[in-house]
């Protein structure tokens, strides 16, 4: 009708393609955010910095006051878990014992469960062993 008036009938059968074209432009966007939200997640990236910096900060506040010479805070979140991994290198003059250790990583499991409730996994090594360390190439 309106094609009619104007006298555009030459592009009226391209209507519908052309309105099918940009409905699937528009619609488009969704699928594509979710292949490469999976992807990240398979390739085991580390999750947005919205994400990491408030557990990085929970370590952070949990080792406030324990000597450290290094720290390693590693992030996986594939699907809706967040899996934390701290490796913390502790200097050589420290000779935390077994207990002290345990209840630094509880410390710190506590504090990052006030953000999360992640599985979280804890080292604390001397400098002498940390390149025996099994978790030592992920860093």
């Amino acid at each position: 009708m309106l094609f009619e008036r104007l006298g555009w009938l030459a592009i009226l059968p391209y209507v519908d393609s052309v309105l099918v074209i940009a409905v699937v432009v528009l619609c488009l966007g969704v699928p594509v955010r979710m292949a490469s939200q999976a992807l990240k997640e398979l390739l085991n990236k580390t999750p947005e910095e919205s994400i990491a910096e408030p557990v990085r900060q929970a370590v952070a506040n949990a080792l406030a006051n324990t000597d450290t010479q290094q720290v390693r805070v590693r992030m996986v979140r594939p699907g809706r878990l967040l899996y934390v991994m701290v490796h913390v290198v502790l200097p050589e003059a420290s000779r935390l014992s077994i207990t002290n250790q345990d209840a630094l990583r509880a410390r710190i499991d506590d504090e990052v469960r006030r953000y999360y409730s992640p599985w979280c996994a804890m080292s604390c090594l001397p400098p002498t062993l940390v390149g025996r360390c099994p978790l030592a190439g992920y860093w």
